[in-house]
C-alpha cells in the first residue's frame, strides 16, 4: 500500500488565505510527478528502497513548489493530500474540525441507503442500479472525554467487491453460487486526536467476521486515517493506512481488495464511503469500485434490536458456543422451565441506555 510516511501530520499546519484555484496552480508543475509517485507502490510489496524514493521524491516536489510560492512544505503537502482526496473541492479553504464534534456526530445508529458497485453496472445490480445489500453501522460513544467510541458493522449482500463467481469459486467451494451471500461482521474501537485546529487522527483496531476466506476465523485490523472539513463535507485526506496483525504480533499493510479513498459526511445524517477497485494484486482477485451509503437512523446510544449492546451482540456471532454456556447458566438462575434466551440486562443498564430526548 502507499507508505505511512504521506499519512504523516506531524508538522505545523496553518491554512493559506489562497483561493481554490490559486492553489491548483501553486500543484499543477508538479501534480504529474507528485501523483505518480504517490501511487507507484500501491501494487509492489513494501521495501525500505521503495519507502526512501517516495520520501525524497515527495519532498523535493513539495519543497521546490512551497520555495516558489511562498509557503510550508506543510501547506504544499496538505493541498496535494486533499486535491487527490476529493478534487478541486479539496482546495477550498479547510473549516474548523473538532474531534468531539465528530465523535458525537457518529454516536448513534445508521443503515445503508444504498450500496452500488462498478457504478450499477454488474449483473446483479437491480434496475435502480443498487447492488442487493442491507447493513447498519452502530457507533457507541463510550468515552466522551477522550472522544473514544465502539463501531459494530454489518453486512450483508449478494455481491462484495469482487466478481461473485470468482469468488464463490475461490472462497466458498462447493456452495451453490445460486443461493449463496456474503455475510460480514466487524467491531472495532476507535480513538480521534485533535492534532490542530483543522485536523483529527482516526485510529482503530478491532476484528472482522465473515462466512467465506479468511473471515471465517476472523481478522485483526487496525487503521489510521486523518480528517479534515471542506465546506459540508467532512472527510478523509490522504489513504488511510490499514494493517493485519498476523500470529506473531506483526503488521502486514493491506493490499488487495480495494482502497477506501475517502469518507465524506455530508450532513449530520449521512456517510459515504467511495471505495476503488484494485487489479489483480498479492494473488487477490481485481475487484470493483464500490461506493457505499448511510442515513442516520438516530443519535441514541446504540443497541441491537432495541436491548441488546453492540459488543455482546457481536461476540453472540463469533463465539456461539461461549454463548450458549451463559444461556444455560442463566437459565438455571432462572429455572429449569425456562426454554429461551431473552434475558434483558438489570435496570440500571438499561438506565446507561436511555434515550436522549
Amino acid at each position: 500500500m502507499v507508505d505511512r510516511i504521506i499519512n504523516d501530520f506531524k508538522e505545523p499546519f496553518e491554512p493559506t488565505d489562497m483561493t481554490a484555484y490559486e492553489k491548483y496552480k501553486v500543484l499543477q508543475p508538479i501534480l504529474g510527478e507528485a501523483t505518480n509517485t504517490y501511487f507507484k507502490y500501491l501494487d509492489e510489496p513494501r521495501t525500505e528502497s521503495g519507502d526512501r524514493e517516495i520520501r525524497q521524491t515527495l519532498t523535493r516536489l513539495f519543497t521546490q513548489a512551497a520555495k516558489e510560492n511562498g509557503l510550508t512544505t506543510e501547506q504544499v503537502r496538505r493541498m496535494f493530500m486533499a486535491y487527490n482526496s476529493l478534487g478541486m473541492p479539496g482546495l477550498l479553504a479547510p473549516i474548523p474540525l473538532s474531534a468531539s464534534r465528530v465523535a458525537k456526530s457518529f454516536n448513534g445508529t445508521w443503515e445503508m441507503r444504498h450500496r452500488f458497485t462498478n457504478g450499477g453496472r454488474t449483473p446483479f445490480a437491480r434496475n435502480s442500479h443498487n447492488t442487493t445489500a442491507r447493513s447498519q453501522i452502530y457507533y457507541d460513544l463510550i468515552d466522551p472525554k477522550e472522544n473514544r467510541l465502539r463501531q459494530l458493522t454489518t453486512m450483508w449482500t449478494e455481491e462484495n467487491h469482487y466478481e461473485r463467481e470468482k469468488l464463490i469459486a475461490r472462497d466458498m467451494p462447493g456452495r451453490s453460487a445460486e443461493e449463496q451471500s456474503f455475510l460480514l461482521s466487524a467491531l472495532v474501537d476507535i480513538q480521534l486526536t485533535q492534532l490542530d485546529e483543522w485536523t483529527v487522527r482516526y485510529d482503530d483496531r478491532g476484528m472482522v467476521f465473515g462466512n467465506y476466506g479468511p473471515y471465517i476465523n476472523g481478522i485483526e485490523c487496525v487503521s489510521t486515517a486523518f480528517m479534515m472539513r471542506f465546506g459540508a463535507s467532512e472527510t478523509l485526506i490522504g489513504i488511510p493506512d490499514t494493517r493485519m496483525i498476523l500470529p506473531d504480533g506483526s503488521e502486514q499493510p493491506v493490499v488487495g481488495m480495494f482502497v477506501l479513498l475517502n469518507v465524506m459526511g455530508g450532513a449530520p445524517t449521512a456517510l459515504s464511503f467511495p471505495m476503488a477497485g484494485l487489479p489483480e494484486l498479492a494473488d487477490d482477485l481485481p475487484t470493483f469500485d464500490t461506493v457505499d451509503s448511510y442515513n442516520k437512523m438516530n443519535s441514541d446510544k446504540p443497541l441491537v434490536g432495541g436491548f441488546e449492546p453492540i459488543d455482546v451482540y457481536f461476540n453472540r456471532l463469533r463465539d456461539p458456543v461461549a454463548h450458549l454456556r451463559s444461556v444455560e447458566e442463566t437459565t438455571s438462575r432462572f429455572g429449569a422451565g425456562m426454554t429461551h434466551a431473552f434475558y434483558p440486562p438489570s435496570v440500571s443498564r438499561l438506565r446507561d441506555y436511555q434515550r436522549d430526548y
